[in-house]
């Protein structure tokens, strides 16, 4: 894993705490969009089984947004 992976990885498990459950999904759909402006989203996604199930659904729910864009 990247240094750049294991520190959003860390962020997210320690800061998710803090965060609602009802609010966590949204909560990783906005982190998910600022890591794909710094196109870090990719290679957080090679590395979808060391991350919890929101953060996993917001980065699944992304990717296909994208591919949804490139289809048009």
């Amino acid at each position: 894993m990247s240094s750049d992976v294991d520190v959003i990885i860390e962020t997210w498990s320690r800061m998710r705490s803090f965060i609602a459950a009802k609010d966590r999904l949204a909560a990783a759909d906005q982190l998910v969009a600022l890591l794909d402006d710094y196109d870090l989203l990719d290679e957080l996604a090679e590395y979808d089984g060391h991350v919890d199930a929101q953060l996993s659904a917001a980065i699944k729910s992304h990717l296909a947004l994208g591919e949804d864009d490139e289809d048009e």
